[in-house]
């Protein structure tokens, strides 16, 4: 965790190798944000959150949503299968599963793959 005082970070530390330091979340004390916003993040790392696990649940809903892991199920067999399935029934071409996956990769960021 780092702060300024004002601003507050919450870190997501990896201790396999190589090292991997990743941002859980940031509060902004004098930012735009509702207090009770502000406050319902802060809650996270409250003596209470912590003995509830809330920060693990903040890493898992934040870790299961990144554009790493949404990149990983859009381009699993299971999703290429789907989208040339319906590709073929909306357009009535037949695309491969290869050609289909090369498409999905096409169109995502290269930072996700």
């Amino acid at each position: 965790m780092l702060t300024n005082g004002a601003v507050w970070q919450v870190y997501h530390l990896e201790a396999a190798l190589p090292l991997t330091v990743e941002l859980v979340f940031e509060v902004d004390l004098v930012g735009p944000e509702t207090p009770a916003k502000k406050a319902d993040r802060l809650y996270a790392i409250t003596r209470d959150g912590m003995r509830h696990k809330v920060i693990d649940e903040v890493w898992k809903a934040k870790r299961a949503t990144s554009p790493k892991a949404i990149a990983r199920v859009l381009t699993s067999a299971a999703v290429v299968t789907a989208v040339r399935k319906e590709l073929r029934r909306e357009t009535d071409y037949s695309a491969t599963d290869e050609e289909v996956l090369g498409l999905v990769k096409a169109t995502l960021r290269p930072d996700c793959l």
